[in-house]
């Protein structure tokens, strides 16, 4: 392994929880196999990012996944798209295959 990932490529995730997600709670974007972060912090992009998540989000490499704090109550029904940037697009998901989010507290 040299270490080369790919190219960067842009990730746009829309969430739309039916249910309130509480400030403190984490929300993870899972499954995105193929793809890896620059580092291991995955800094967040767009206006929704900044009212609701921390700046930054780690990544889990065991589970593929972009992992969130959230830092303000997203209310349910509430449409919240976020940015972040992954290498090696080539290998990512089928849009179908994504795990939507999943929450903890």
């Amino acid at each position: 392994d040299n270490g080369v990932l790919g190219e960067p490529s842009t990730v746009e995730v829309t969430l739309q929880p039916n249910f309130v997600v509480e400030a403190n709670s984490t929300v993870a974007i899972a499954n995105l196999t193929g793809m890896a972060p620059p580092c291991s912090l995955v800094h967040l992009a767009g206006p929704d990012a900044a009212a609701f998540f921390q700046p930054s989000a780690e990544w889990d490499a065991q589970r593929r996944a972009v992992v969130m704090t959230v830092s303000e109550q997203i209310p349910s029904q509430r449409n919240v798209t976020i940015y972040f940037t992954l290498r090696n697009p080539a290998a990512a998901p089928a849009a179908g295959e994504i795990d939507p989010f999943v929450l903890t507290a």
